[in-house]
This record gives structure tokens, C-alpha cells and sequence, in this order.
């Protein structure tokens, strides 16, 4: 009877696993030696932590969460951090490299229009001549440069996963970490996974029929 009680339980803890599991990537990456070590700290934590965990909560879901949201949230928040803006950094360093192709307006000088077509000048509508004008766009230019340069010059703290630059790229960054990555319990499905399995191997170990 014991025996197929504990059967029962281990059937449901391996379909609780495959379920947490299921989402994880098929294609791993090439591998970030900063990375795995964050990793590292954060499972040394979450592996420490599981046998009790897994004691004190009733099912399997609820002790990862407790692992991820609390006992180990400073080291799993700051491998997830480094995960996700180091490839917010690859995409923008790629996306803003110095050689991209750029569209620069010159409205003193404009092109000629192409042969056979009758083109008007562009005049300014503000009541602004053409050197103000000009000049505005001459600045914007060089805000778009900077930023590129700035993009160029960011970089993900190994410690931390936080992002560090220039000021106003750093800004512009930080936002777009907040707004794309940095979601509540959104733990990447490595860590996700090596959590369950750690909780999974303390409760199979605990139900385990003595010898």
C-alpha cells in the first residue's frame, strides 16, 4: 500500500516538472562564463535551501516560487538581470553600430530634384529661415550620433546584470530594460528548471521506501 502511494506521488511531482520544464529553450546558447556564474550563485542558493522548502510547502509549484521570490531573489534577480540586458546590449550595439547607414537633411543645400521633375524647394512653415533651421536639424543629428557612440559604450556590470554608460544612453536603456525584461517572477526558464528539478530530487529523496 505504502508503496503505491509513494508511486502516485512521484508519478504527479515528474508531470508537475515536465510542465514547469516545457518552456525551456531548444537551442542553448554558446557559453557566457559571467553568466554561469551567476548561475552558479544562484543555484548554490536554491540547492542550500530546496530539502527545507520542499518540507514546508505542500506542492512542488509552491516551493520553487518560494525559492525563486525569496530565499534566493537577489541572486536569481541578478542572473536574470545580466541575461536580459546583455541581449537588450547585443541588439541596440548591433542596431546602432557606427557604419549603419544614415539619411542627413540639408535643407539650405537640398538635392536637386530628379530629371524631368518639377520639385519645390522646401521652405520652413514656422516663420524660421533656412539657416535656424538647419541648425535644428544639424542638432538633432548630433543627438542621433551621440546615442549611437553612446550604445557603443555601454556595458553590463558582471556582478549585477545592471547596465552602465553614458548618461543620456544610459537613460534611454534603463527604460527599455524596465519596460521589456524586468517583469515580476518572469525567472528565466534555465533557472526555473534547475529549481524544480532540485526541489523534485529533495521530495523523491524524502518519500523514498526505506531500504
Amino acid at each position: 500500500m505504502l508503496g503505491a502511494v509513494v508511486g502516485a506521488q512521484m508519478m504527479k511531482t515528474w508531470i508537475l516538472l515536465a510542465l514547469l520544464t516545457s518552456a525551456a529553450p531548444a537551442a542553448a546558447a554558446p557559453p557566457d562564463p559571467v553568466e554561469q556564474h551567476l548561475f552558479g550563485l544562484a543555484m548554490t542558493c536554491v540547492r542550500s535551501s530546496a530539502a527545507d522548502v520542499e518540507r514546508a510547502e505542500p506542492t512542488l509549484a509552491g516551493a520553487v516560487d518560494f525559492l525563486l521570490d525569496d530565499l534566493c531573489r537577489v541572486e536569481v534577480a541578478d542572473h536574470d538581470r545580466y541575461v536580459a540586458n546583455s541581449a537588450l546590449l547585443a541588439e541596440m550595439q548591433h542596431d546602432m553600430a557606427p557604419d549603419r547607414e544614415r539619411v542627413v537633411v540639408n535643407i539650405i543645400h537640398p538635392p536637386p530634384p530628379p530629371p524631368g521633375v518639377q520639385g519645390a524647394q522646401p521652405t520652413p512653415s514656422s516663420g524660421a529661415t533656412d539657416a535656424e533651421t538647419q541648425a535644428a536639424v544639424d542638432r538633432v543629428t548630433r543627438a542621433e550620433r551621440e546615442m549611437d557612440e553612446g550604445w557603443q559604450q555601454m556595458t553590463v556590470d558582471p556582478a549585477t546584470g545592471e547596465l552602465h554608460g553614458p548618461p543620456m544612453t544610459l537613460g534611454v536603456a534603463t527604460q527599455m530594460a524596465r519596460t521589456e525584461f524586468d517583469q515580476p517572477s518572469a525567472q528565466s526558464d534555465r533557472v526555473r528548471a534547475a529549481a524544480a528539478q532540485a526541489v523534485l530530487a529533495a521530495r523523491l529523496a524524502r518519500l523514498a521506501p526505506p531500504r
